[in-house]
């Protein structure tokens, strides 16, 4: 994957502003990986920062995250557009709508994959975060995910660590000649997990 440094380097954050973020949501954070998922099974939280600036930065009007979670309480922190949060488990919308609900930031729209399947179009969507299921399962809808950016979106997918997601992710973006970009020196975590950012041409 290229360096985000390289071609794009609007998108890549300050040290202090990407620390004032970081402090923005730890709090949040820090709840949510105590009475809802494990550190290790969580978004990080230097990815989770990312999101959180890089939705400060360019102020999206349209934002999904497909693999709900943390993630959905991030987009919506931000308060800059409209938010869609998807996934394929009921049980996960369901600790999602508390997590939100907790921290007053319950609105925009939870929905169940095949629901969202058929009412999300192509080319609607400024900011994605790319965090579905797991495996074979998260690989076959990348570039379905990849379809609903607009002109100039962004996508950042998590696990970009894991080799096969990334060369699902490389494929699926060169099909769409979407440029790929390796957020490991913004993004990596103890455990070794970063992310990756795509990028839609305008």
């Amino acid at each position: 994957m290229m360096l985000l440094a390289d071609y794009h380097p609007d998108l890549v954050p300050p040290i202090q502003d990407f620390v004032a973020c970081r402090e923005d949501i730890i709090d949040a954070y820090e709840d949510y990986i105590v009475h809802v998922s494990p550190e290790q099974m969580a978004i990080s939280l230097e990815t989770a920062t990312y999101i959180y600036w890089l939705a400060v930065k360019t102020q999206p009007a349209t934002l999904a995250d497909y693999g709900s979670g943390f993630t959905s309480y991030v987009l919506r922190a931000v308060d800059c557009g409209k938010v869609l949060s998807v996934d394929d488990q009921e049980s996960w919308l369901n600790w999602t709508f508390q997590f939100l609900e907790r921290w007053n930031v319950c609105y925009g729209d939870l929905l169940p994959f095949e629901t969202a399947r058929h009412e999300t179009e192509p080319g609607s969507l400024d900011l994605i975060v790319y965090d579905f299921a797991a495996g074979e399962k998260r690989e076959a809808f990348m570039g379905w995910a990849l379809d609903r950016l607009a002109p100039g979106g962004l996508c950042v997918f998590d696990d970009a660590q894991h080799a096969e997601h990334q060369n699902k992710m490389r494929a699926a973006c060169k099909d769409r000649k979407i440029e790929l970009f390796d957020l490991s020196e913004i993004t990596k975590d103890r455990h070794g997990r970063f992310a990756a950012l795509a990028v839609a041409p305008r």
